[in-house]
């Protein structure tokens, strides 16, 4: 018999985001002016929205607000100040986002601030170079930062919750047997058992939460490392962020049939080895979904663009 394993964190808040955005998808009328690429604009600016506000947690609250809105759309900027951006985005202190802050995050804001001010942009096939953008920015982002498998650091919390819920028990029965010694009494009422019984409390409210983000692995799960070291020797080879803006670069700059020929054909390689990749992440490291949903989804959107500037 073949068991269902889930392991996406959170499943029930996820379950409700996805059948509240049917439900929105289900309401447009026939006569809406909503475009593929209005929608694709917008669901851009949503998920590079998400990264900003992920990743952002080390910036100040005043630059953090004033890169949002740049993001949002909601200032109005005369023209994209890069020294600006640069300078709030730097102030972001995860390591990971630092590093690809010229190479990524830069042109992002600067695609992000031409599409809300210009109505041409999402018609002139620049859509597609912001999307092969933003899929690198979420991929390389999404790399694991240790071999050691995520899944198991809140059962190692809920562990160590554990151990501490015991102890304060273990002084809280001394406490009870000391009263029902003195007075006869078993539950001992002075300040001490009070704190004691307060921190029971909050470490099993602490306890519950972990226990909520547990993952369960399959036993015969193939071990993280190996998924791991995968993961990052795809993103130093095909998925590289020179070699595919290498790519993309060369696609715009098509100009003759020889040329478009070569391309295609190179194009059409690098699509067949994501998706070979694709594949084999979610065949064999199945167990691991909450890590390879993501990063596959961020190479779908590398895979989107890709494709799109062939339609310009």
């Amino acid at each position: 018999t073949r068991h269902a394993w889930l392991t996406l964190e959170n499943y029930g808040p996820r379950k409700k985001q996805c059948g509240a955005i049917i439900r929105q998808l289900s309401a447009l009328e026939n006569d809406d002016f909503v475009t593929q690429k209005h929608l694709s604009l917008s669901l851009f600016q949503k998920l590079f929205v998400d990264v900003i506000e992920a990743h952002g947690s080390g910036s100040t609250n005043e630059s953090m607000s004033h890169l949002l809105s740049m993001v949002k759309g909601t200032v109005s900027l005369i023209a994209f100040d890069v020294e600006n951006a640069a300078t709030l985005v730097k102030e972001c202190t995860n390591i990971p986002f630092q590093n690809l802050i010229n190479d990524l995050v830069l042109p992002l804001l600067e695609f992000n601030t031409k599409a809300v001010k210009e109505s041409t942009f999402i018609q002139e096939g620049k859509m597609a170079f912001a999307w092969v953008y933003l899929g690198l920015l979420r991929l390389h982002l999404l790399l694991p930062s240790s071999p050691l498998d995520p899944g198991k650091k809140p059962a190692s919390k809920v562990s160590q919750w554990d151990d501490y819920i015991f102890d304060l028990k273990s002084k809280l029965t001394v406490l009870s047997l000391e009263s029902k010694l003195e007075n006869g009494q078993g539950n001992p009422s002075n300040t001490h058992a009070s704190d004691i019984l307060q921190g029971i409390e909050h470490a099993c409210r602490k306890c519950e939460v972990q226990q909520k983000k547990s993952v369960e692995r399959p036993k015969n799960a193939p071990l993280f490392i190996h998924l791991y070291r995968e993961l990052h020797r795809f993103c130093k080879t095909i998925a590289s962020v020179e070699g595919v803006l290498e790519l993309a670069q060369g696609i715009q700059n098509v100009t003759k049939d020889d040329e478009f020929t070569a391309m295609s054909s190179k194009e059409l390689n690098w699509q067949s080895s994501v998706s070979s990749f694709i594949f084999r992440l979610m065949k064999y490291y199945v167990a691991y979904e909450d890590v390879t949903i993501p990063f596959v989804n961020a190479l779908r959107n590398i895979q989107h663009g890709i494709r799109e500037l062939f339609g310009h």
